[in-house]
């Protein structure tokens, strides 16, 4: 029966043909294969433009996003909304992804559905979760976190992948390590080599014109030309070397005007990976030149076995990885501590052309032929489904692990509740922020008490009118105002400001000395508006200000904000809380508090008080 492998690449089919297309069209003669092209670890730039035209143009040519490449071997072009970590971004590319998925697994609809992620995205999981693979494996092939910032946010996701997949393949001892901390099962699956064609390509008597006419020695490398690509190193060896031609193949993402200068250097842009050996039959010498750093210490290179497979000496900068591979190989490799080093290694392998460690090149490269490679992986593969069948048939592991799994839910539901439910109701935070709302200033002499009343209380209809009353009484029999202004917010079954007028003139205060606003404006911001115009008629520069104890902080702001001519004095009132530290809070005191903050960020966003 045949299988249906998915695999999430990390690169475009047509970009220089690396593990991804090799692990993908091995899998193919046996296997269903969907190729899914790259979703991004990050957002695109100005230097992405070509790859999401090319993306676009595939999509528009294909039969909605997919192409066939063989009989079994599908390609999928996603076209998604490149926000990589944006939740609702991904929430609509999984399920646009998916629904394609999910059609060519119906289709199939036979055998175990293996997914080989090569990116550990939040995408990628989003996607994972979705298919629920009978294996899942992460296929480690570099840090993509260790040479960009924006990739480091890839770290904790990229902890999880390794942790919940079946197996995790890496390509380097490095990324053995560093996987290792997170699951047990590690297999080392490094890039191989077409052997058979490269091979066949020495015997050829073709030779690509864009090669033909470059003068021997040819020093020559073979990849893309990208930050870890070590431009000062070659621009030294290349001038010191003038007689030799260096020989560069691939797609260039960085300035190379260091090199292109130069008129012993050659760059060929990116060639079919069938051509290559044609090209690399001419080179004398195939090097490594890259920059030593955390990444690429933990790369293998891919072009390294194919080097070696058409008998070419290799000089490498000297990573780890081309260590571990010297160790298990003869020290085949020839390993440069510095520039003038490489320099020297490059004249000194030039004059040797020994046959025997020519044949030892070929041999070592057929012992990492990508034929050899694959059958590994597929056995591999198969054993894992054996152990996951003996596993799934296991009832009683079945069972505990979704016993296991709901009482873990349920026990961080409970928790979350409980600390949630404390800190609202049993600690200090309301208290606090409820605390930060109040003014609470001297009562100080003024030309006036404003009163407003029916705001900063969560219920439409309310009593706190009787407070006022008393606030205001109490400040004009101390003598600190002789006039009283009376304005509600909130217009009720009896008008507010008629019952505080009569409260006040049967408590002794002339009906002279009070001043009734008798409009009901819609908010707070209004009602300074339609006061102030009152009191400038007055020629009242200083007011006592009385109004709930929630509300004093959004109207002083107001105020200020907008008449900053008139001084504010706004004492406690009746109801003005301690401030002594409260460590319990009930749900009136909750509402008002949370409405008094968005109220404030309201007025803010509408231009009617200013934060500082």
């Amino acid at each position: 029966m045949q299988n249906q492998y998915i695999i999430l690449s990390s690169i475009e089919w047509n970009t220089i043909w690396q593990t991804q297309q090799k692990l993908a069209d091995s899998l193919s003669k046996n296997n269903k294969v969907l190729f899914v092209e790259n979703t991004g670890i990050r957002s695109p730039n100005i230097k992405d433009a070509k790859r999401i035209k090319d993306r676009i143009i595939n999509w528009y040519n294909s039969t909605s996003g997919f192409k066939e490449i063989n009989k079994n071997l599908l390609l999928f072009f996603p076209l998604i909304v490149p926000l990589p970590y944006s939740f609702l971004a991904r929430k609509l590319n999984s399920f646009l992804i998916y629904r394609s998925i999910d059609k060519w697994l119906k289709i199939h609809n036979s055998g175990n559905i293996i997914v080989i992620t090569f990116l550990p995205s939040p995408l990628s999981i989003s996607l994972i979760d979705k298919i629920n693979p009978n294996i899942l494996i992460y296929y480690c092939a570099n840090r993509m976190i260790g040479h960009n910032n924006q990739h480091k946010k890839l770290i904790s996701w990229e902890q999880h992948l390794i942790k919940k997949s079946d197996a995790i393949y890496v390509i380097s001892e490095e990324l053995k390590k560093y996987a290792s901390t997170y699951n047990t099962n590690i297999k080392k699956f490094p890039a191989g080599v077409e052997y058979a064609k490269f091979a066949s390509a020495t015997k050829a008597n073709y030779i690509p014109n864009a090669i033909k006419k470059i003068k021997n020695p040819i020093v020559g490398y073979v990849g893309a030309i990208t930050k870890v690509f070590d431009i000062d190193l070659v621009a030294y060896v290349a001038s010191a070397n003038p007689k030799i031609s260096f020989v560069f193949i691939g797609p260039k993402f960085i300035d190379c005007k260091k090199i292109t200068k130069l008129t012993n250097v050659y760059l060929i842009n990116q060639v079919s990976h069938n051509e290559l050996p044609h090209y690399m039959k001419r080179f004398d010498i195939g090097i490594i030149p890259y920059i030593i750093n955390d990444f690429t210490n933990s790369v293998y290179n891919s072009k390294l076995n194919e080097y070696l497979s058409v008998g070419l000496p290799v000089i490498s900068t000297n990573m780890n990885e081309i260590k571990y591979f010297n160790n298990d190989n003869e020290n085949i490799i020839n390993i440069a501590k510095n520039n003038s080093d490489f320099s020297n290694l490059i004249n000194k392998t030039l004059s040797s052309r020994d046959k025997n460690i020519i044949l030892k090149r070929i041999n070592i490269a057929k012992m990492n032929s990508w034929e050899k490679r694959s059958k590994d992986i597929e056995e591999h593969i198969d054993n894992l489904l054996k152990n996951k069948v003996y596993l799934n048939d296991n009832w009683k592991i079945k069972i505990s692990k979704i016993s296991n799994l709901r009482k873990n839910i349920y026990i961080k539901l409970t928790s979350t509740f409980l600390i949630l439910f404390f800190i609202i109701f049993y600690s200090p935070l309301f208290w606090f922020l409820g605390n930060n709302l109040i003014i609470r200033d001297i009562p100080k002499k003024s030309e006036a008490i404003v009163i407003f009343s029916g705001n900063g209380e969560p219920a439409y209809q309310n009593p706190s009118y009787q407070k006022r009353t008393l606030d205001g009484l109490k400040y004009y029999k101390e003598g600190l105002a002789n006039k009283i202004y009376l304005t509600s917010g909130r217009k009720q079954l009896f008008d507010e400001v008629q019952l505080i007028e009569s409260l006040l003139i049967s408590n002794g205060i002339p009906k002279s000395a009070i001043t009734v606003i008798d409009k009901y404006p819609k908010n707070t911001y209004e009602n300074v508006i339609l006061t102030e115009k009152y009191l400038r008629n007055d020629k009242v520069k200083k007011i006592i200000f009385i109004t709930s104890p929630f509300h004093s902080l959004r109207s002083n702001l107001i105020w200020k904000s907008n008449f900053d001519y008139i001084t504010i004095n706004n004492p406690s009132v009746l109801d003005t809380p301690s401030n002594q530290i409260q460590w319990t809070s009930n749900l009136k005191t909750i509402r008002v508090v949370i409405y008094e903050y968005l109220a404030i960020i309201f007025n803010f966003y509408k231009g009617y008080l200013k934060l500082w």
